[in-house]
């Protein structure tokens, strides 16, 4: 077996459950027979270089995301979300916002109401706070 053969098929079987296909599904949109699918997913065959093209278009990431030469964990994040649907990504965006609004929360302090009014005007204030900071520096 070949270095890139089991990464290919370990990716290929994390992204098609990302997807929630059945691996006959991802073989119909891949223009694959399941069994080969099935083999390349086990790391049992040797995926052609046009095979790992068509598996990754299926599931809507790069060939080199498939073969493990994405380079970093940001480049695998931003494939995995491309290859979500609409519904999941909204999904993944309401809770990278959500994250976000608590991470300003607990920079800025909890001493306005809580809610977006609240959130606004600890903002604003520590907007303030950072210009004076700049303005003392100078």
């Amino acid at each position: 077996m070949r270095k890139t053969e089991g990464k290919v098929g370990e990716t290929t079987r994390r992204l098609r459950a990302l997807h929630r296909w059945s691996r006959r599904e991802l073989a119909r949109r891949a223009g694959l027979n399941p069994e080969s699918l099935a083999a390349i997913e086990r790391g049992e065959a040797d995926p052609r270089t046009g095979t790992v093209v068509a598996i990754a278009d299926a599931l809507g990431v790069s060939p080199a995301m498939l073969l493990g030469w994405a380079g970093t964990e940001a480049e695998d994040m931003v494939g995995m979300y491309a290859s979500l649907g609409s519904e999941d990504r909204a999904a993944v965006r309401r809770f990278v916002g959500f994250l976000l609004r608590e991470r300003v929360d607990r920079l800025l302090g909890a001493s306005a109401p809580a809610g977006t009014a609240g959130r606004r005007a600890r903002v604003l204030r520590w907007r303030r706070g950072r210009r004076a900071e700049g303005a003392k520096a100078t």
